[in-house]
């Protein structure tokens, strides 16, 4: 019985792990869970581009916009608007970011965030556009 007990746990544990948040207009990746397999091998840079009028967060590279999903524990700071990091470093419009990670197709992501971030993610974006996703994790850094 304590086995399937625990077994039940951990299911349920890892069907949380499998949904991101919205928090604003901050998207999240899940929280790691004991289903992670590691991450896309590319980086993700861009600048930061905030759109108040429809709430959606952007990265921007080489006039590209990109929705864009952040590592879990990522959160929004609404004055002054801001990205608040993993660690409390906060990445205001206008700033250029890096970090591990990839891109994937709107049509594809509900999958890696769930429902909700999906949602939000196919409101933002331009239906040619990709979504610049941090991988779970990933420590992303200001760059100068």
């Amino acid at each position: 019985m304590r086995k399937l007990v625990t077994v039940a746990l951990l299911l349920a544990l890892a069907g949380c792990s499998s949904q991101g948040r919205v928090d604003g207009p901050v998207l999240t990746s899940p929280r790691p869970g004991l289903t992670d397999r590691g991450g896309f091998d590319a980086i993700v840079a861009g600048i930061v581009v905030y759109e108040a009028d429809s709430n959606c967060l952007y990265l921007e590279l080489d006039g590209v916009r990109n929705p864009v999903i952040w590592p879990a524990g990522t959160r929004w700071q609404e004055d002054p608007p801001a990205i608040v990091l993993t660690g409390g470093v906060r990445a205001e419009p206008g700033t250029a970011v890096q970090g591990g990670g990839g891109y994937l197709s709107v049509d594809h992501i509900r999958e890696s965030v769930g429902d909700a971030v999906a949602v939000e993610v196919q409101r933002c974006a331009d239906p040619a556009a990709s979504v610049a996703f941090f991988n779970t994790g990933s420590r992303v850094e200001l760059q100068e």
